[in-house]
Protein backbone atom coordinates (compact mmCIF):
# COMPACT_ATOMS: atom_id res chain seq x y z
CA UNK A 1 0.00 0.00 0.00
CA UNK A 2 1.51 3.34 -1.13
CA UNK A 3 1.27 6.20 1.31
CA UNK A 4 1.13 9.80 0.96
CA UNK A 5 3.97 11.93 1.80
CA UNK A 6 3.38 13.83 5.44
CA UNK A 7 4.79 16.59 6.85
CA UNK A 8 6.10 16.76 10.61
CA UNK A 9 2.70 17.51 11.04
CA UNK A 10 -0.23 15.69 9.22
CA UNK A 11 -2.01 12.54 10.74
CA UNK A 12 -1.87 9.47 8.11
CA UNK A 13 -5.90 8.72 6.51
CA UNK A 14 -5.90 5.79 8.50
CA UNK A 15 -5.12 7.60 11.44
CA UNK A 16 -7.25 9.71 10.79
CA UNK A 17 -9.89 7.28 10.65
CA UNK A 18 -9.79 5.85 13.72
CA UNK A 19 -9.76 8.82 15.64
CA UNK A 20 -12.67 10.14 13.50
CA UNK A 21 -14.86 7.16 14.44
CA UNK A 22 -13.61 6.49 18.11
CA UNK A 23 -16.32 7.53 20.44
CA UNK A 24 -18.74 8.47 17.43
CA UNK A 25 -22.27 9.79 18.19
CA UNK A 26 -23.10 10.05 14.35
CA UNK A 27 -25.70 7.97 12.36
CA UNK A 28 -24.25 5.37 10.45
CA UNK A 29 -28.04 4.56 8.87
CA UNK A 30 -27.90 6.70 6.00
CA UNK A 31 -29.32 9.31 7.36
CA UNK A 32 -28.18 13.19 7.58
CA UNK A 33 -25.07 12.74 9.77
CA UNK A 34 -25.19 15.11 12.83
CA UNK A 35 -22.59 17.14 14.19
CA UNK A 36 -19.88 15.53 16.68
CA UNK A 37 -19.52 16.07 19.70
CA UNK A 38 -16.90 14.62 21.35
CA UNK A 39 -16.56 14.31 25.29
CA UNK A 40 -14.18 13.63 28.18
CA UNK A 41 -15.08 9.74 27.67
CA UNK A 42 -14.37 9.95 23.88
CA UNK A 43 -11.07 11.18 25.08
CA UNK A 44 -10.46 8.38 28.14
CA UNK A 45 -10.97 6.02 24.65
CA UNK A 46 -8.44 7.12 22.19
CA UNK A 47 -5.47 5.49 22.50
CA UNK A 48 -1.85 7.16 24.55
CA UNK A 49 0.15 7.59 21.88
CA UNK A 50 2.03 10.32 22.42
CA UNK A 51 -0.14 12.79 20.95
CA UNK A 52 -2.03 15.71 22.78
CA UNK A 53 -5.65 15.13 22.87
CA UNK A 54 -7.78 17.90 23.51
CA UNK A 55 -11.72 18.97 23.44
CA UNK A 56 -12.65 22.59 23.14
CA UNK A 57 -16.61 22.85 22.73
CA UNK A 58 -16.91 19.45 21.84
CA UNK A 59 -14.34 19.55 18.88
CA UNK A 60 -11.32 17.02 18.82
CA UNK A 61 -7.79 18.68 18.29
CA UNK A 62 -4.96 16.43 17.71
CA UNK A 63 -1.55 17.70 18.21
CA UNK A 64 1.68 15.52 17.93
CA UNK A 65 3.72 15.38 21.14
CA UNK A 66 5.71 18.65 21.57
CA UNK A 67 9.35 18.71 20.49
CA UNK A 68 12.47 19.82 22.30
CA UNK A 69 12.24 23.64 21.92
CA UNK A 70 8.81 23.56 23.35
CA UNK A 71 9.48 21.24 26.34
CA UNK A 72 12.35 23.37 26.92
CA UNK A 73 10.24 27.13 27.04
CA UNK A 74 7.73 25.25 29.01
CA UNK A 75 10.61 24.32 31.62
CA UNK A 76 12.03 27.87 31.40
CA UNK A 77 8.36 29.56 32.66
CA UNK A 78 7.64 26.61 34.84
CA UNK A 79 10.75 27.50 36.54
CA UNK A 80 10.77 31.28 36.48
CA UNK A 81 6.90 30.82 38.43
CA UNK A 82 8.01 28.29 40.52
CA UNK A 83 11.08 30.59 41.57
CA UNK A 84 8.41 33.55 42.40
CA UNK A 85 6.16 30.80 44.37
CA UNK A 86 9.18 30.44 46.78
CA UNK A 87 9.80 33.75 47.43
CA UNK A 88 6.39 34.18 48.40
CA UNK A 89 3.89 33.55 46.05
CA UNK A 90 1.18 31.52 47.35
CA UNK A 91 0.38 28.53 44.34
CA UNK A 92 1.58 25.78 42.66
CA UNK A 93 3.19 26.39 38.99
CA UNK A 94 2.11 22.55 36.89
CA UNK A 95 3.52 22.08 33.77
CA UNK A 96 0.54 20.63 31.30
CA UNK A 97 -2.24 19.83 33.72
CA UNK A 98 -5.39 18.26 32.34
CA UNK A 99 -7.87 20.97 32.47
CA UNK A 100 -11.69 19.74 32.76
CA UNK A 101 -14.03 22.92 32.32
CA UNK A 102 -16.95 20.61 31.13
CA UNK A 103 -17.58 17.34 29.69
CA UNK A 104 -16.98 19.24 26.15
CA UNK A 105 -14.20 21.42 27.05
CA UNK A 106 -10.96 19.33 28.15
CA UNK A 107 -7.34 20.84 27.38
CA UNK A 108 -4.18 20.55 28.41
CA UNK A 109 -2.01 24.30 28.76
CA UNK A 110 1.54 23.97 28.53
CA UNK A 111 1.84 25.30 32.55
CA UNK A 112 -0.69 26.76 34.82
CA UNK A 113 -0.04 28.76 37.70
CA UNK A 114 -2.98 27.95 40.51
CA UNK A 115 -3.10 29.76 43.32
CA UNK A 116 -3.38 27.35 46.86
CA UNK A 117 -6.76 28.09 47.45
CA UNK A 118 -8.05 27.79 44.16
CA UNK A 119 -6.37 23.89 43.47
CA UNK A 120 -8.28 22.68 46.91
CA UNK A 121 -11.36 24.11 45.10
CA UNK A 122 -10.54 22.55 41.90
CA UNK A 123 -8.25 19.28 42.21
CA UNK A 124 -10.56 16.65 41.07
CA UNK A 125 -9.94 13.22 43.35
CA UNK A 126 -8.87 11.54 39.21
CA UNK A 127 -5.90 14.30 39.63
CA UNK A 128 -7.27 16.81 36.76
CA UNK A 129 -8.11 20.57 37.46
CA UNK A 130 -12.04 20.51 37.15
CA UNK A 131 -12.10 24.39 36.87
CA UNK A 132 -9.99 27.67 35.88
CA UNK A 133 -6.58 28.32 37.12
CA UNK A 134 -5.58 31.99 37.65
CA UNK A 135 -3.01 31.73 34.81
CA UNK A 136 -3.19 29.56 32.17
CA UNK A 137 0.46 29.69 29.33
CA UNK A 138 0.48 28.16 25.61
CA UNK A 139 4.16 27.76 24.32
CA UNK A 140 3.54 27.43 20.49
CA UNK A 141 3.97 24.89 18.16
CA UNK A 142 5.21 25.27 14.15
CA UNK A 143 1.71 25.20 12.20
CA UNK A 144 -1.18 27.41 11.53
CA UNK A 145 -3.29 25.15 12.56
CA UNK A 146 -1.75 25.14 16.02
CA UNK A 147 -1.33 28.93 16.15
CA UNK A 148 -4.99 29.43 15.89
CA UNK A 149 -5.98 26.81 18.23
CA UNK A 150 -3.43 28.55 21.35
CA UNK A 151 -3.94 32.58 20.21
CA UNK A 152 -7.89 32.54 19.51
CA UNK A 153 -9.47 29.07 20.61
CA UNK A 154 -8.10 28.14 23.44
CA UNK A 155 -7.86 32.21 24.52
CA UNK A 156 -12.24 32.40 23.94
CA UNK A 157 -11.95 28.82 25.99
CA UNK A 158 -10.27 30.36 28.68
CA UNK A 159 -11.82 34.00 29.25
CA UNK A 160 -15.21 32.27 28.95
CA UNK A 161 -14.32 29.54 31.73
CA UNK A 162 -12.87 32.42 34.28
CA UNK A 163 -8.87 32.26 33.95
CA UNK A 164 -7.67 35.33 35.00
CA UNK A 165 -4.68 35.37 32.60
CA UNK A 166 -3.10 33.93 29.08
CA UNK A 167 0.00 34.15 28.07
CA UNK A 168 0.40 33.20 24.81
CA UNK A 169 3.33 34.95 22.12
CA UNK A 170 1.64 37.65 20.10
CA UNK A 171 1.48 37.19 15.90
Amino acid sequence: MNEEPRDGNSVSAAEFRVLKFTGLSGRRDGAMPTTIRYTSADLEALPDDGRRYEIIDGELYVAKQPKYHHQYTCGRIYKFLDNWIDGGGNGRAIVAPGVIFTDDNDVVPDVVWISAAQLRSILGSDGHLHGAPEIAIEVLSPGSANALRDRETKRDLYARRGVQAYWAPPD
